[in-house]
């Protein structure tokens, strides 16, 4: 018998079978195989179309026919490969793939399956493996059960491999546990981050049903679970995602993010797997709960606040607003829910009750400044009619996500900004109560000092006309009546001062000695009239310059050493200089009169307070002297502190902060008086008790002067190079002496010559009065009433200046 195909000329396929007789002819039968060969051309359109390698296994001749692409997927064409023999493929595969092969296909040939599929490495010609997927099923079985012949195909999955690698690298690096579950079966798969996040080893959880899943997870999410596996079955759910709980190894749950889908389903369309993924979202579970309690805190903070806290998006609508903005706007916070920050129905005003710019609104600034606004004050009319005065703080926020942009607090300070008020209204009272003060002691000494410098100048002068003692004691008790209104009066000035904070220390460089041997030269003829010694202690270096005030060092120690006579009536004072410190002198003094009780002391250095009422009557006095005395210490940075008992004396010690100077700015008084010699000087004063004390004065000192009574008539008295200095009263009608000195000045820049030195003599000496002298081009200030001394001193700088 034999077999042959013929393909016909309509393009029908033909098979013919012949058969011999026996009696020696033969026998055919043609049958059309067309649809069976359009079946084989389709069959090998698909596998030449999904590049599968197929092949057939002849068990019993061992011969395993393979196609082209079957050789190409491991480097080779047929004919390379040689025989067609199945131990071609057993040396191709990986030996470790190899046995796990031959377990398949023995469950074959045990009939156990008909049909198998598995993953195999095979030996590429350029030596690397490829990865194959292997299907194949018995296609004949013998008469006797047994496998004659096996086909399949293979099928390059290589690529996919490598795509399952980079895959299991992303998982592991994400920490990701995964897991398949097979609905029909049962069946869990999971891998080693799945069993590890709970504290096992893959291998401790294999022999448990579902590695343990069930038995592990919390009571509480299993019927959640439950549901959502109900609803990918049954109503065609994809995907779903949970967060579950799921008992560690060591007793505590893990928060677990548990996220899955189904990957694959039955002919009618019902999930059959589920795969997915497990993330430890623990930590992150543990986060949120504290921020829920920070939440919390924050939110009772709030409303407990004392200060109104708003929220603001960026168009200025109210988003938030804790109890305490509710209390101050009067509006609960669901009204003003929306409401912008400029609405009209704010009633938004300026502290005076004018309008308030919306753009100088915290919000407003906040958005165009982008820093913090700190203390915005204005005034709201709240629904219930009353007006409050707010301040509010308003911070600009940037982080992206957040509907809010502006946060605010706000406080009200209605009772706060009235409370201002009334005292910017005291301040100011103060303030023109003070300026009273300050005009009635101005006048005031202005009105002293001017007959007293007609007492103290005639006196001055009359001393050296005097030759009678009787005379000279009654122009004693003239002149000391005289110094002791007129320290009355510097000791009234100089508080004035002190209060104003108008004194200002200067910074020369003297010799301590001179002032304390000064102050003994005026103080101890008091003292031997009452009887009592009169000790000065140098001790060493007190020679040496020192830098500070001489003029207030004086003024300090003729307090103390006055106190010190006045208050003693046996025994003596005692004054002691220490200068062998550097950058300090401590001056004490001592003496043995009345003493202080311990409340005494508390008192002594108060304003207008002495330590017994009763001493004023006994010893007069103001009660300044002592406070002058501490502020003076006070404002030279030096320290004062007293040891007394009541009837055996007081001692008195001071510290003051002088450094050493490199010399002594005080001039050597021959020097001065050489230097004034000569001096031309033109004096301008409308009193004329003034007018000659000044000339008597001056020319004692060897100073010629010409005098007028008014300022008109010293400008026109002025003539360039005729003055070496000139002397103006301030106080003079017609003309005042500032006048006076700009109109010279005038004449002098006008004729292009150099201006002569001015000094200013007056009665009004406050610290501010003064200040405008100098400002007003005055070389200096020589107060109302004056000593020879004064006009000394102020013409000798004059005549130094011009050597």
């Amino acid at each position: 018998m034999s077999h042959t195909k013929t393909r016909m000329a309509a393009g029908r396929w033909l098979r013919v079978i012949e058969h011999a007789t026996p009696d020696g002819g033969r026998v055919a039968m043609e049958v059309d195989i067309t649809e069976l060969k359009e079946a084989e051309r389709r069959q090998a359109d698909i596998i030449h179309g999904a590049q599968a390698g197929t092949w057939e296994w002849n068990l019993v001749t061992g011969v395993n026919l393979v196609n082209p692409r079957w050789a190409e997927m491991v480097g080779y064409t047929l004919s390379e490969l040689g025989t067609n023999d199945i131990q071609v493929w057993r040396r191709l595969v990986h030996p470790d793939d190899l046995a796990a092969a031959e377990a398949k296909l023995a469950q074959v040939f045990s009939r156990e399956i008909d049909r198998f599929e598995y993953e195999l490495r095979m030996r590429h010609k350029q030596g690397h493996w490829v990865w194959v997927l292997s299907r194949g099923r018995v296609a004949r079985w013998s008469p006797e059960g047994a496998p004659e012949i096996m086909a399949g195909v293979h099928i390059d999955i290589t690529a996919l491999k490598r795509v399952e690698e980079r895959l299991e690298q992303i998982i592991d690096a994400a920490s990701a546990g995964t897991w398949e579950y097979d609905l029909a079966t049962g069946a869990q798969h999971v891998n080693d981050r799945w069993a590890e996040m709970l504290g096992y080893s893959r291998a401790e959880l294999s022999d448990s049903p579902d590695f343990g899943f069930r038995a592990l997870l919390h009571p509480s999410d299993s019927a959640m679970l439950n549901q959502q596996q109900r609803d990918a079955v049954l109503m065609g759910c994809d995907s779903f995602g949970n967060e579950i709980r799921m008992r560690h190894k060591q007793g505590h749950w893990v928060w677990i993010l548990s996220r899955g889908r189904v990957i694959a389903r039955d002919d009618r369309g019902a999930a059959r797997k589920l795969a997915g993924i497990h993330l430890d979202i623990t930590e992150r579970k543990h986060l949120e709960s504290q921020l829920v309690v920070e939440r919390d805190y924050l939110s009772r903070l709030m409303d407990t606040s004392a200060s109104g806290i708003a929220a603001l998006d960026a168009q200025g609508r109210i988003i938030f607003a804790n109890r305490e903005a509710e209390r101050i706007l009067g509006r609960s916070a669901r009204e003003m829910q929306g409401m912008t920050y400029d609405v009209a129905n704010w009633k938004i005003e300026a502290l005076d009750g004018g309008p308030f710019d919306t753009n100088d609104l915290p919000f407003a600034r906040a958005i165009t400044e982008q820093q913090i606004v700190r203390n915005v004050r204005f005034s709201i009319i709240r629904p219930d009619g009353m007006r409050r005065v707010l301040s509010v703080n308003a911070a600009p926020i940037s982080t992206e996500g957040l509907e809010v942009r502006v946060v605010v607090s706000i406080s009200d300070i209605t009772e706060q900004a009235a409370a201002e008020n009334e005292l910017r209204v005291a301040a100011r009272q103060a303030e023109a109560a003070n300026r009273a003060k300050s005009h009635f002691l101005a006048n005031m000494s202005h009105e002293i000092r001017t007959p007293l410098n007609g007492v103290l100048g005639m006196a001055q002068i009359l001393e050296g006309e005097l030759n009678e003692p009787a005379h000279k004691h009654m122009l004693g008790i003239i002149r000391d009546s005289g110094q002791t209104l007129l320290s009355i009066l510097n000791d009234l000035l100089d508080m004035s001062k002190i209060e104003a904070g108008k004194l200002i220390l200067e910074e020369v460089a003297f010799a301590p000695v001179d002032i304390l041997t000064r102050v003994e030269s005026m103080h101890k003829l008091a003292a031997v009239e009452k009887g009592l010694s009169f000790d000065l202690r140098l001790g060493k270096d007190a020679h040496l310059p020192r830098c500070g005030d001489p003029n207030r060092l004086s003024q300090i120690l003729h307090n103390l050493v006055s106190n010190a006579v006045k208050f003693t009536e046996h025994g003596g004072v005692t004054v002691t200089l220490s200068a062998s410190c550097e950058d300090s002198v401590d001056i004490s003094v001592q003496d043995t009169g009345i003493g202080m009780t311990p409340e005494q002391q508390t008192r002594m250095f108060d304003d207008f307070e002495q330590a017994d009422g009763t001493v004023t009557r006994r010893f007069g006095g103001t009660g300044l002297g002592m406070a002058i005395v501490r502020r003076l210490i006070g404002l030279m940075e030096g320290e004062i502190t007293v040891e007394s008992a009541l009837g055996r004396g007081t001692t008195v010690h001071i510290a003051l902060p002088l450094s050493r100077a490199s010399h002594s700015s005080e001039k050597d008084p021959a020097t001065v008086t050489r230097a004034l010699t000569g001096m031309r000087v033109l004096i301008a004063d409308d009193n004329a008790t003034n007018l000659l004390i000044l000339k008597t004065m001056l020319s004692s000192l060897g100073v010629t002067s010409v005098s007028v009574s008014d300022g008109r008539a010293a400008v026109e008295a002025w003539e360039p190079g005729r003055f070496d200095a000139i002397l103006l009263d301030i106080s003079m009608p017609e003309l005042d002496g500032i006048s006076a000195l700009a109109q010279i000045r005038a004449r002098a820049d006008a004729q292009g010559v150099a201006m002569t030195p001015a000094l200013a003599v007056s009665a009004n000496a406050m610290t501010h009065q003064v200040a405008e002298y100098i400002a007003a081009g005055f070389t200096s200030h020589i107060a109302k009433p004056f000593k020879r001394a004064d006009l000394e001193a102020g013409l000798s700088a004059i005549a130094l200046q011009r050597a």
